[in-house]
C-alpha cells in the first residue's frame, strides 16, 4: 500500500501531463492516483467509469474538464462525487459528499454550477469557479433546502436561477425563475431578483457563502 500510495504522489506531481486535456482513458489512473492518495488501503481491483460533462467553452475559458465518476463493485455503479480536472491535478467539485450535479455553464471567465447533496436534508447551491492570480478560486451560494436549483443562461447575457421543490417526490418540470446570479459582485456569490435585491433561501441558511480557494 505504500509503493501504491508513492506512485500516486509522483503521477500527480508530474509535469507532462499538467496542460493537457484528458481523455476517459487518460483520467483513470489520474483519479485512481488521487483516491489513493487519500485512502491508501484503496482496492487495487476496484475500477471507475467516467464521463465528461460537456460544458460548452470550458476548456476555451478555464483549460479545466469536469467529470462525473461511478465507482464499480460487483457489477454494481456507485455514484461518486464529480471533480475537476485542472493543470493535470483533480478537485473536487464541491467539499460535500453525497453531491450530485444539476447544471453547468460558462459565461465570460467564469464556471456557474448548481448541485445538491445530503441524505437526511437535501440542499442546494449554486457555484461559480475562476481562476485567480493562478490558482482556482470556488465560491458557492447558501444552501436551499429540499430544493433543487438549476441555472439557464439567457439571451441578455445574464444567469438564471431555476428552482424546484418537494423533492425527490416530483421531477417534473424546470423550476420556477428565483433570480438570477449577479454578475458583478465578485467578493461572493449572490442570487437576486430583478430589482437586484438578494434573494435568500426561506429556511435557516447556511453560514454566509465566502471566498474558498482550492489548496
Amino acid at each position: 500500500m505504500k509503493a501504491a500510495a508513492a506512485f500516486a504522489a509522483l503521477l500527480l506531481a508530474s509535469p507532462s501531463i499538467a496542460a493537457e486535456r484528458q481523455t476517459l482513458a487518460s483520467i483513470e489512473p489520474l483519479y485512481r492516483a488521487h483516491v489513493v492518495s487519500l485512502h491508501p488501503s484503496l482496492n487495487p481491483e476496484s475500477s471507475f467509469r467516467f464521463e465528461e460533462v460537456s460544458v460548452p467553452g470550458l476548456w476555451d475559458a478555464l483549460r479545466v474538464q469536469l467529470f462525473t465518476v461511478d465507482t464499480i463493485v460487483r457489477g454494481q455503479a456507485i455514484p461518486r462525487d464529480p471533480f475537476l480536472s485542472w493543470e493535470g491535478g483533480i478537485q473536487p467539485l464541491a467539499r460535500t459528499s453525497t453531491t450530485r450535479l444539476h447544471s453547468a455553464v460558462v459565461l465570460d471567465d467564469a464556471l456557474y454550477y448548481s448541485h445538491s447533496w445530503g441524505s437526511g436534508i437535501l440542499r442546494s447551491h449554486v457555484g461559480r469557479l475562476r481562476i485567480v492570480d493562478g490558482k482556482l478560486e470556488q465560491q458557492e451560494s447558501e444552501g436551499w433546502a429540499f430544493a433543487e436549483l438549476s441555472l439557464q443562461r439567457t439571451g441578455a447575457g445574464k444567469i438564471a436561477v431555476l428552482l424546484r421543490e418537494g423533492l425527490p417526490a416530483d421531477l417534473s418540470g424546470v423550476g420556477v425563475l428565483v433570480g438570477r446570479i449577479d454578475l458583478h459582485e465578485r467578493s461572493w456569490l449572490r442570487i437576486v431578483d430583478a430589482a437586484g435585491h438578494e434573494v435568500h433561501p426561506r429556511l435557516p441558511p447556511d453560514p454566509p457563502s465566502a471566498i474558498r480557494p482550492f489548496p
